[in-house]
């Protein structure tokens, strides 16, 4: 029976992070909810493609999925119909590997950015662990931590939680990273600096002094030594966001920032709680970033 898996999905409640790509190439834990997908559908069918738009098609071709599986480019979303036989499967949600408690889990919907980290967060302890990389003496790692091929984690680095690390990061030394974290492929994680429950894309550059809480930060993002992102209010009401024109709540009590890819900082750049900036933008030092950036 066929299976067909769409990837063609590019919502604007996941701004700024699909501003430039599909939501089936968010990641959770250092794999795009289209692989999540593609295992998930494995299990039950032998016969599966992927339905991509050809715009974005070379950012698939980079993943390496397009020669383990087959893709359907087509050039508008009109041609996204329902098998003859068969099933559909959208690859802007998470579905969930299978667990001991809960064999086959319903899929997380991903309607909005941030409902990645509290997927992160239900999952994390399903999906964290394993060791390919080397710690360093005076390095602490504890609860369920899964270091990359060609990872240091440097002495006086302290890990805390559900933690994936991707291949080839340099971690410490003397930093701290806690709850529910994952860190993409080749990430510079320096003295001084605090991850929290947050996602951090390859190639991510926090070297000094930060503190990066409940955050989402797109790939090839460098943030300039200082960077805070604030993720609570001082009335401890749950973050509220502007989206599409409107000033929404994210039903979070904690909400960093959302930032795409390819965004650099300028040192001392500060965030308040649930301000997003989009893709390949910079800012001074010293900004105080209290709306979203856009331009």
């Amino acid at each position: 029976m066929s299976h067909k898996i769409l990837a063609t999905a590019r919502t604007k409640g996941c701004f700024p992070l699909t501003f430039n790509k599909p939501n089936a190439l968010l990641r959770i834990f250092n794999k795009t909810l289209l692989e999540y997908a593609l295992e998930y559908a494995s299990v039950r069918h032998d016969d599966l493609s992927v339905i991509v738009l050809k715009e974005f098609y070379h950012l698939f071709r980079n993943t390496g999925l397009t020669e383990k599986f087959r893709f359907e480019i087509i050039d508008d979303l009109s041609r996204t119909g329902q098998p003859e036989t068969g099933r559909l499967t959208d690859a802007a949600d998470f579905y969930p590997p299978p667990s001991a408690g809960d064999p086959s889990p319903a899929p997380f919907r991903i309607k909005y950015s941030w409902d990645l980290l509290s997927c992160q967060e239900q999952f994390g302890e399903i999906i964290a662990g394993g060791n390919q990389g080397y710690a360093e003496s005076n390095a602490v790692i504890k609860g369920k931590v899964s270091i990359g091929k060609g990872t240091i984690i440097k002495s006086g680095a302290y890990l805390d939680g559900n933690i994936i690390t991707g291949e080839n990061c340099i971690i410490g030394p003397n930093c701290f990273i806690r709850g529910a974290c994952s860190i993409g492929d080749s990430c510079r994680i320096g003295n001084a600096v605090e991850i929290k429950n947050s996602i951090l894309g390859n190639n991510v550059n926090v070297s000094h002094l930060s503190y990066v809480g409940d955050s989402i930060i797109g790939d090839g993002c460098n943030l300039g030594a200082g960077f805070i992102s604030s993720n609570l209010r001082h009335d401890s009401a749950t973050a509220v966001t502007r989206l599409l024109g409107e000033k929404i709540s994210t039903g979070r009590i904690k909400l960093g920032a959302i930032v795409g890819d390819g965004v650099h900082t300028g040192v001392h750049t500060s965030v308040y709680p649930g301000r997003k900036i989009w893709p390949g933008l910079t800012t001074l030092p010293g900004k105080v970033i209290d709306r979203d950036i856009e331009s």
